[in-house]
């Protein structure tokens, strides 16, 4: 006897994720419609991937960023790691969503935590450049280690320029 579970629209969204790794024509704009079939009967990753077309589609689908923030919020709240992030990104860059650092910092502290490794890199650049918060040379040193470990493009270069910074009690 194997046992089988399926989620309301699993199908559906199975069908978006091979047509995602397709070279057909148009394959967001099928993947899209895929999605938000299976979105439509609550499966949370299709919700996400509703968002993040929304967001990032390219020319195949119109940009509206006021529902990849419900669909990241929505799937933020039932655990999506992802959605977290992306969410951040949103609240960090008013897209969609009124400006609120602290809470984009709370999300990407919270993705990171999750094993979000992208979060490390951004939360870095929060403390380096002081977006929202007061520069802190040792929190971008903290987090730049980690995406430096983890290989991330660009992590080498923003290291050094964490070191430039001027250590607590030093003046530029």
């Amino acid at each position: 006897m194997s046992l089988n579970f399926k989620l309301d629209g699993d199908d559906e969204f199975i069908k978006g994720l091979e047509l995602l790794q397709s070279n057909e024509p148009f394959h967001l704009r099928k993947a899209f419609s895929h999605f938000c079939a299976a979105a439509e009967k609550g499966h949370i990753e299709a919700i996400f991937q509703v968002g993040y077309l929304c967001m990032y589609g390219g020319f195949e689908i119109a940009r509206n960023d006021l529902k990849a923030v419900e669909c990241f919020k929505k799937a933020a709240d039932e655990g999506i790691v992802a959605a977290k992030f992306y969410l951040a990104i949103c609240y960090l860059y008013s897209l969609g969503i009124e400006e609120n650092r602290e809470a984009a910092i709370k999300l990407f502290e919270e993705s990171f935590h999750s094993g979000w490794i992208w979060s490390a890199d951004w939360l870095s650049d929060i403390y380096r450049l002081g977006m929202g918060v007061p520069v802190n040379r040792d929190k971008a040193l903290e987090y730049i280690q980690y995406a430096r470990q983890a290989g991330l493009p660009n992590a080498e270069l923003k290291y050094l320029h964490c070191l430039a910074l001027p250590k607590e009690g030093e003046r530029n």
